[in-house]
């Protein structure tokens, strides 16, 4: 027996003899029956250990069904007693924590969840069809004309209007969009929908369930003020059957929801990159998945084989322009990214960079080039207008960012040693020597100018004018930046 096997074998001895210390008893080798005082009555529990226990949790339910299935329940009458997120720990390894989380369940679920974070998932309450359905606002498809249709990997796609003769050859089905309103207990069944519903809404949803012109019904329902959906897909209609599918809004706020605290913020600002090889091009991406939508790009290159092992674009960019290459992989993002710029030219004109830090929020050169370096941060300089400068140094091994311009005691720090591997190979065809930089540290550059570039336009101002991220040890180490 392994090591690991019996350590998990000796977290459910301890759990079943601190169980049995508190009154349950051992039916077989997995379950436990034991009684626990509910509201003033002796209600039976039974306990069932997962073969993967102490990893999955214990299923706790009363083989009575008491309390029916509300909140925190699962369809067959187990308790949900622990979140995901308190699960790191493995609380339910001790016997009087268990004890004492379902007399907490019974406790909450006779007050109805009060301090209860709103659960909205509906779907653990139905059979799942695995199915994924993408929708919009559903305000605006209540009580009218719905259908739904194949989208991409399988998805299904809901939206107004009745499908067309065209449309139906091509998998399309009728839908229906209802609103419940407040809910105080789950929806499980069809006749609870149903009940919830005005009796003309009930008879026709009922009709076309039945009639077969109806394949998806939408549920929009709230708890405690916040607003989700249920999406039930009619799997049978003799017998009837109705299936729990997975729903997905679809609109930019939604998209947005991930995208950090500064993303209002990061929307409003214009951000000129400079060169988007390896590290421009990571850095773009995340600029845009964290709410940026105004982009200048620059970059005179072309996309080679070879670039896409370190580089945002693809095989099936080569021989592009990498502006267009990038500028295209942030508009696939789905998020409002519409307003890009593209240069194909290399920036070095003093008129060209100077009327691009007008235009701009801020300028970041992420060329890798010394003297488009120093172009952007003497005219930053010059100007009084923000840049920022990123580069990976001594092999890949460092990841260095400078800010300009300096604030009053500012000073930035001293340049970064040489060393590190050297290039042991050459690019077929051009015989170019290929930088040994591995792709992580690309990105890591990236992620370290995005968050600065983040800090200054946010207006927060907390970094150093320099920070110099170590990514591969060395012996001879550059000072490095911490925040103020």
């Amino acid at each position: 027996m392994s090591g690991l096997r019996a350590s998990f074998l000796a977290a459910r001895e301890a759990l079943v003899n601190g169980l049995v210390r508190q009154g349950f008893r051992l039916v077989d080798d997995r379950t436990l029956l034991g009684d626990l005082e509910v509201h003033g009555q002796t209600v039976e529990h039974e306990i069932v250990l997962p073969d993967d226990f102490p990893i999955e949790k214990p299923v706790v339910r009363t083989p009575g069904g008491e309390g029916g299935l509300s909140w925190h329940r699962e369809r067959d009458g187990a308790f949900c007693l622990w979140s995901d997120e308190e699960a790191s720990h493995l609380p339910w390894a001790s016997a009087e924590a268990v004890v004492e989380r379902i007399e907490e369940w019974h406790r909450q679920d006779a007050l109805g969840w009060p301090d209860d974070p709103p659960d909205l998932d509906l779907e653990r309450y139905w059979p799942r069809s695995g199915a994924l359905v993408i929708h919009g606002s559903l305000d605006e498809l209540v009580g009218r004309e719905c259908m739904v249709s194949r989208g991409q990997n399988g998805t299904y796609q809901l939206s107004r209007g009745r499908a067309s003769r065209k449309q139906k050859r091509i998998r399309t089905w009728g839908a229906v969009v209802v609103d419940v309103g407040e809910l105080e207990r789950p929806l499980h069944t069809l006749d609870n929908l149903l009940d919830r519903l005005e009796d003309d809404t009930a008879h026709r949803l009922r009709s076309d369930i039945e009639s077969g012109a109806c394949k998806i019904v939408m549920v929009q329902y709230s708890r405690q003020g916040h607003s989700a959906s249920l999406g039930l897909h009619v799997r049978s209609r003799q017998p009837l059957e109705l299936e729990a599918a997975t729903t997905a809004h679809a609109d930019e706020a939604t998209l947005r929801l991930r995208a950090g605290f500064d993303a209002e913020v990061l929307a409003e600002k214009r951000i000129v990159i400079l060169g988007v090889g390896a590290v421009g091009s990571f850095l773009a991406d995340l600029l845009a998945r964290s709410g940026c939508t105004k982009f200048t790009l620059a970059d005179p290159d072309k996309v080679r084989p070879g670039n896409c092992v370190r580089h945002l674009a693809t095989l099936a960019d080569v021989g592009r322009p990498k502006v267009d290459a990038v500028a295209d992989r942030l508009t696939a993002l789905g998020v409002d990214t519409g307003d890009i710029e593209r240069h194909l030219e290399r920036v070095t004109s003093a008129e060209l960079i100077e009327r691009l830090f007008e235009e701009s929020d801020l300028v970041i050169d992420a060329t890798g080039n010394g003297p488009a370096t120093a172009l952007v941060m003497t005219a930053s300089r010059v100007l009084q207008r923000p840049a920022l400068s990123v580069c990976l140094q001594r092999g890949g091994t460092v990841a260095r960012l400078d800010r300009s311009p300096l604030n009053e005691g500012e000073e930035y720090a001293a340049a970064t040693p040489p060393g590190g591997p050297a290039a042991q190979a050459r690019e077929g065809g051009c015989g170019e020597p290929i930088s040994p930089t591995p792709p992580w540290a690309c990105a890591a550059a990236a992620a370290l100018a995005a968050a600065m570039a983040t800090d200054v336009l946010s207006g927060r101002c907390q970094y150093p004018p320099s920070l110099l991220q170590v990514l591969v040890g060395a012996d001879v180490l550059p000072d490095v930046g911490t925040l103020r």
